[in-house]
């Protein structure tokens, strides 16, 4: 079963995929606290797909992009620009992607772009969520 499974997330683009839905399920933990098997599953999927792609030649640029679409999507949730911010998250995950694997066939740019626009759009709705929850938040009294 281990062994089926890491051959399975040996391919760049599925460990991408599992990285994506992982980072998915946290975020939606993060905009919607309570509901626990987002969190959880996106915890496992994360881990499983980093560690995967830990196995693979990985470039500083790809990483640093990643890390920076990452750390932008609280700040998405939590400043409330829009889309905007939501197409920059998108953009940085396409670059990063296609640029993150050194060497030996990496993730597809067809791939990257279309999971990282997939992504970008519900973080987008995900956010824009979180912005009306807390603009028709009840007083309290």
């Amino acid at each position: 079963m281990a062994g089926a499974l890491s051959q399975t997330l040996s391919d760049p683009n599925l460990a991408f995929g599992a990285v994506l839905l992982g980072i998915l399920g946290i975020y939606c933990e993060f905009v919607r606290p309570g509901l626990v098997a987002p969190g959880v599953a996106g915890g496992l999927l994360a881990l499983l797909g980093i560690s995967a792609l830990s196995t693979m030649p990985l470039t500083v640029a790809g990483v640093a992009l990643l890390a920076a679409a990452v750390l932008l999507l609280p700040l998405d949730a939590i400043m409330g620009k829009g889309w905007l911010l939501s197409a920059l998250i998108a953009i940085a995950l396409a670059t990063g992607a296609g640029l993150l694997i050194d060497g030996r066939p990496g993730i597809r740019w067809p791939v990257a772009i279309g999971s990282a626009s997939l992504f970008g759009s519900i973080a987008g709705y995900l956010a824009a969520i979180a912005r009306r929850a807390r603009r028709n938040k009840a007083p309290v009294q």
